[in-house]
């Protein structure tokens, strides 16, 4: 099988797939790369759609190229990675042996309380909609995908209690995620805001823009970041479903209703959660020291 045909057929199947539209370009993006790498290193490789072995040694001499030569971060190199192990999968020779890269959990480790303290202060700065939307992100934890998705009718609120239906979950997979009193009275708040709106009866979307129309994914990700230079922090709006993961998993959350806020098909996707940081490491060698 020539890497470039086969590329370009996998890339075709890939974007019928339940991944999100970012998660598909960027295996698009990733298998193109290693193709057009394979096929540099000339007949080298000639066997790896056929020969298992083959397939193996491409494959980690792709991870030590992109660790060593293109020197890319290992998240970076794992993200190449999954996107290789796809493609081997789809070509029907299953999955390269010996290729994970240990990744530390750095970038996934959220906000301190003090910078989510700022940020959701500065949101709330900006209105209620904006504050809505920021505690809505950190205090369910739904993907900014899915959060856009949400319709006022996905809002269930009652005096004490309220869930947040999530009909667009990843992989098309849905889920109900409860309320905080926190999250509840921003969203009261913004609700009865939004009543007042011209457009509020015709369009069924939670959070609407200032012409009435649903918000877009680029919206919210230009409302987080401008937030993110106010108060100079670093963060993205995923950054805040990384805050509620770590901090209810600290706070002695079970791993596995963590695992189903947040949507994950592998329990192992969450339990990155659960990796030490690096100050707990600092902790538990001074736990050891002895005066003399």
């Amino acid at each position: 099988m020539d890497p470039a045909e086969a590329a370009d057929l996998y890339c075709t199947w890939v974007s019928r797939t339940a991944l999100s539209e970012n998660s598909v370009a960027a295996y698009q993006r990733n298998v193109r790369a290693f193709t057009t790498w394979m096929q540099e290193k000339g007949s080298e490789y000639a066997d790896a759609f056929k020969d298992e072995h083959v397939r193996d040694y491409v494959a980690r001499d792709w991870r030590r190229h992109l660790l060593t030569e293109r020197k890319l971060a290992p998240s970076s190199v794992a993200q190449h990675m999954a996107a290789v192990t796809s493609f081997f999968v789809w070509a029907g020779i299953g999955k390269p042996q010996g290729v994970s890269v240990n990744v530390e959990p750095a970038g996934k480790l959220g906000l301190e309380e003090d910078d989510l303290r700022r940020v959701l202060r500065a949101m709330q700065k900006r209105g209620v909609r904006d504050y809505a939307i920021g505690q809505v992100l950190f205090q369910t934890a739904v993907r900014i995908g899915e959060a856009v998705a949400l319709d006022v009718d996905d809002v269930l609120i009652t005096e004490r209690k309220g869930v947040l239906q999530v009909r667009a979950g990843k992989g098309g997979q849905p889920r109900n995620v409860a309320l905080s009193s926190q999250a509840r009275d921003a969203l009261r708040e913004w609700l009865t805001q939004r009543a007042k709106m011209p457009a509020a009866a015709d369009n069924p979307a939670l959070w609407l823009s200032q012409r009435g129309t649903r918000m877009s994914k680029r919206t919210i990700q230009d409302m987080v970041s401008r937030v993110a230079a106010e108060t100079g922090v670093k963060m993205t709006a995923h950054t805040l479903r990384h805050t509620y993961a770590r901090r209810t998993l600290e706070a002695g959350t079970d791993l596995a209703t963590v695992q189903k806020v947040l949507g994950h098909k592998n329990i192992s996707t969450t339990a990155v959660y659960v990796k030490p940081r690096w100050a707990n490491i600092e902790d538990a060698v001074e736990a050891v020291r002895i005066d003399l």
